[in-house]
């Protein structure tokens, strides 16, 4: 994996990331590279710990997991190089403004700029942080993985010269001239014997030659201009198309902030047609309990109205009966008052006839002066009194 690949794999972090050095153990087989990361934060080292710590780089490869480990400080030796400027945009390296990758040969540069490189080797000196040993290619002849040379026209792998010179007979074999070196990236010409500077392709034949100084600064002149043309065209097709995005996120936020709203205002209205519903619910049931309770009470009414004219006709017969049995009762009660009268006389009479028995039993039994005597009534008063006085003096 390169820098730039690495950058890729990090994603939306390496805005937050200032400073990244890129670290290689040599010596050990295979080499092992170590890449040491210096946020902004803690809450974002924390958190990119969090999402990529034992994760895969690649989908490809699923055993090759990346570690993650917290340094508390990092000591640099004196001497090192340092660049003012990128190499790539010739901005200023500002690690409070954009993130900063320091390659394995200690050049600096900006995150983005070495993203968009996309190739292994270094843009200032061309140091492929990879070496031949690190790479999985062989000899196609002997299988050897050392002084690998790959040929530009079919890609046939042979080993070099100071191997067993198998990349050399695949020259003289089919006449491909050009091959790359893959430890350094550079390109050596069998037939001219010596490093090819630049390549271009033939027009005559379409075959692949070495190009003329001249003619080879021209077109390097030229290519940096259309190179600088198309950088600041991307970038003001970027800028543009950050503004269209910027305009098209407000737009879409307006818009949910939009559809946020009338989904409030339709839930609400839910909300009180719901509520308006229900309270109509309650007044129908209250409407019919109230119907219910004025079938009762008029019923009841009925009634109440039914046993008042009862108890009126009923209070007007006892009040009917209490006249005729209270003329009844007048009327006995004076026929008992003549009866009582005529009782009372006829009790007289049976005391002066009780009386005037005594009175001629005791006439009888004295003889003498009373025998012919003749017995007059008396009042009831002195009558009682003389018995009285009788029944004392018999005592």
């Amino acid at each position: 994996m390169s820098v730039a690949h690495f950058c890729s794999f990090i994603g939306a972090y390496l805005s937050e990331v200032r400073a990244i050095q890129v670290l290689r153990r040599e010596g050990v087989q295979p080499s092992v590279c170590m890449v040491l990361l210096s946020f902004a934060g803690q809450q974002q080292a924390d958190s990119f710990h969090a999402d990529f710590h034992g994760q895969p780089f690649s989908s490809l490869e699923p055993d090759i997991l990346c570690r993650l480990v917290f340094v508390r400080s990092v000591e640099a030796p004196q001497g090192t190089t340092e660049l003012p400027t990128c190499p790539v945009c010739l901005e200023r390296l500002d690690e409070h403004i954009s993130g900063i990758v320091t390659t394995v040969c200690n050049h600096r540069f900006h995150g983005e700029c070495l993203k968009r490189w996309g190739d292994t080797s270094c843009p200032v000196c061309r140091y492929c942080m990879y070496s031949a040993s690190t790479s999985t290619s062989r000899c196609s002849t002997c299988g050897t993985n050392a002084n690998l040379w790959i040929c530009l026209i079919c890609g046939h792998v042979g080993c070099g010269r100071y191997k067993q010179g198998h990349a050399s007979d695949h020259w003289k074999q089919s006449a491909h001239c050009y091959a790359l070196e893959l430890e350094t990236q550079r390109v050596w010409d069998y037939a001219g014997d010596g490093y090819v500077h630049r390549l271009i392709q033939s027009k005559t034949d379409g075959k692949l030659v070495e190009a003329q100084m001249k003619e080879a600064l021209v077109s390097s002149k030229l290519d940096a201009i259309t190179l600088e043309y198309n950088y600041l065209l991307t970038t003001q097709l970027d800028s543009q198309r950050q503004y269209f995005e910027g305009l098209l996120s407000q737009q879409e936020a307006a818009a949910r902030q939009q559809l946020a709203s009338v989904q409030q205002k339709a839930e609400a209205e839910a909300a009180q047609r719901a509520a308006a519903l229900a309270t109509s619910k309650e007044a129908e049931r209250r409407r019919q309990q109230m119907e219910r309770k004025l079938s009762e009470l008029s019923s009841a009414a009925a009634k109440a109205a039914e046993e008042r004219e009862f108890l009126r006709s009923l209070n007007e017969t006892l009040l009917a009966n209490q006249k005729e049995f209270g003329a009844k009762l007048t009327a006995a009660q004076a026929a008992a008052a003549d009866k009582d009268a005529q009782l009372q006389d006829l009790q007289e009479q049976v005391r002066d006839l009780m009386v005037f028995i005594e009175a001629q039993k005791t006439i009888q039994s004295a003889g003498g002066e009373l025998q012919d005597a003749t017995l007059l009534p008396m009042p009831a008063k002195e009558a009682s009194s003389s018995s009285g006085r009788r029944r004392s003096s018999r005592k």
